[in-house]
């Protein structure tokens, strides 16, 4: 009889990472975030956390956001911070990020060209 695989466990560094006691800033707009980090900044509240979540932030990142976030983890202690990010856009849209997706999606038709044209010979 096939038997059914034993049950995941969580590596003690994942554990950790689940405990970790962190500034919860997810869902909020930038503006709020960038607010309520402003308020833990002047109340030194930073050494209280072990890090940051801005996950499902409600807009996009941007660069005063990242910096008052680092700036936190940074003020969380010497043994670091986690700085938690998903599910949120961090793509910058510039015209750099959109011709290296134009040049990948040409290589791709490319590539699938010639594959059918060695198929037929």
């Amino acid at each position: 009889p096939i038997s059914s695989p034993p049950p995941a466990t969580m590596a003690p560094a994942e554990q950790q990472r689940e405990e970790a006691q962190l500034l919860q800033l997810s869902g909020l707009g930038p503006d709020e975030a960038l607010q309520r980090l402003s308020e833990a900044k002047e109340a030194s509240e930073a050494e209280h956390f072990e890090g940051l979540d801005l996950s499902f932030l409600d807009g996009e990142l941007n660069e005063e956001l990242i910096g008052q976030a680092i700036d936190f983890c940074r003020a969380a202690g010497p043994s670091g911070a986690m700085l938690r990010l998903a599910h949120d856009e961090l793509g910058s849209g510039t015209d750099c990020e959109q011709k290296i997706f134009e040049l990948k999606a040409e290589r791709e038709v490319r590539t699938g060209e010639r594959a059918r044209h060695v198929k037929k010979k």
